[in-house]
């Protein structure tokens, strides 16, 4: 098997201002792409898990099962894409986005997180090992990362 991974975040904004005699406008493009090749070395990954979960839930990344039925753990984490898909005050906790603290975001029905690291995250037991999501709702999860 082989992972490939892309994601495009495409902003474009316009906003104005009209005043006596002309309208400013102030716009704005962000294009931003990020991608992993199949690996294991630096910008790769080897696995991929993805589900549609219920909140309260902890997420033990290193006690997962993939696609086919295979059972995984994550070494490292890439990537991590979730989209609250119903409910609302949705809490997604994981200490490993930024060192050292708990990143805690809240998210609403229709609202999304999408995290990329410029190196991955390692996992190790008692350590960046548990996505944690608190409230009430349904939540469309994504996350890229090395198998061990």
């Amino acid at each position: 098997m082989a992972l490939t991974t892309r994601a495009n975040l495409d902003v474009r904004t316009v906003n104005t201002n009209p005043l006596d005699l002309r309208t400013p406008r102030d716009k704005l493009r962000l294009d931003w792409r990020y991608s992993t090749s199949d690996g294991t070395g630096p910008g790769q990954a080897d696995a991929i898990w993805h589900d549609s979960v219920t909140a309260p839930i902890d997420i033990d990344v290193l006690s997962l099962t993939d696609a086919w039925g295979v059972p995984f753990s994550f070494a490292q984490i890439t990537a991590i894409s979730c989209e609250c898909t119903s409910g609302a005050g949705l809490n997604i906790d994981w200490n490993g986005i930024m060192s050292g603290s708990i990143l805690t975001a809240p998210l609403w029905s229709g609202g999304a997180l999408h995290w990329t690291g410029a190196s991955a995250v390692n996992v190790n037991v008692g350590d960046y090992d548990t996505i944690s999501i608190g409230g009430a709702g349904t939540l469309s999860i994504i996350i890229v990362g090395v198998k061990v």
